[in-house]
């Protein structure tokens, strides 16, 4: 799912998700331009999102989903 669809079905900004994945803004542009591509934890939190909103879209799914990815980029930014 492209990020930009996937980003609207959540009802997020460009400015929310840049905020919930510890990132700048025009990362996030960028990333739904196609000039770059996520990594490390933002990969692994944009994946997890990605998959519980294929999977039904049960707010508590993906709610739990972005938890996990806030934590893992919490957890690296900490740790680094």
């Amino acid at each position: 799912m492209k990020l930009d669809v996937l980003r609207n079905k959540l009802g997020l900004t460009q400015a929310q998700l840049a905020q919930a994945l510890g990132v700048r803004e025009r990362t996030v542009l960028r990333w739904e331009e196609g000039t770059s591509k996520p990594t490390g934890t933002a990969a692994d939190a944009i994946g997890a999102i990605t998959d519980a909103v294929e999977e039904g879209g049960n707010p508590r799914t993906i709610g739990r989903a972005i938890t996990v990815g806030v934590r893992r980029l919490l957890y690296e930014a900490i740790t680094s």
